[in-house]
């Protein structure tokens, strides 16, 4: 084989393997995030105390919501919901942050970078493990208390 040869293939060799390197870090699939926290109550019958607005349905069951959190893409808090007798309550981020009561009230983090992995939700400070998956929502039951984890599309 003479010089030409073998340049001209290692060139294709390394065009080859950029191509599959280009292609294989494009159908890497980001992992989905949680978008929304919720927490509530499982209904039975029609004897609750809330605001119909946190009445919430799925897989055939009716929840009454406590508290909603809801994240963007990065995790940053960015509307927390509250749910009373007397109706619902929002506030802003900017809300949020003046009032550290609220954050430690719902146990919902200002902060959140929980990944969905094989059945579990893992972050750098531990992991999570997920009872029921109905839609896009995550469910663990604890104590009477469901929480709702919403996963990006």
């Amino acid at each position: 084989m003479n010089t030409l040869q073998l340049k001209n293939l290692i060139r294709t060799y390394s065009m080859l393997l950029f191509m599959l390197l280009l292609f294989s870090c494009n159908a890497q699939k980001e992992e989905p995030r949680i978008v929304e926290i919720s927490s509530g109550v499982l209904v039975s019958g029609e004897n609750y105390m809330y605001d119909n607005n946190s009445l919430f349905y799925l897989g055939g069951n009716k929840y009454s919501l406590r508290h909603k959190a809801l994240y963007d893409i990065n995790g940053a808090l960015i509307k927390l919901l509250l749910y009373k007798s007397e109706g619902e309550i929002e506030y802003n981020r900017k809300e949020i942050l003046e009032d550290e009561k609220l954050i430690e009230y719902t146990g919902f983090p200002l902060k959140q970078n929980w990944v969905y992995k094989k059945n579990k939700l893992v972050d750098e400070n531990g992991k999570i493990k997920i009872d029921k998956e109905i839609d896009n929502f995550l469910i663990v039951d604890k104590d009477r208390i469901t929480t709702f984890y919403k996963v990006s599309n």
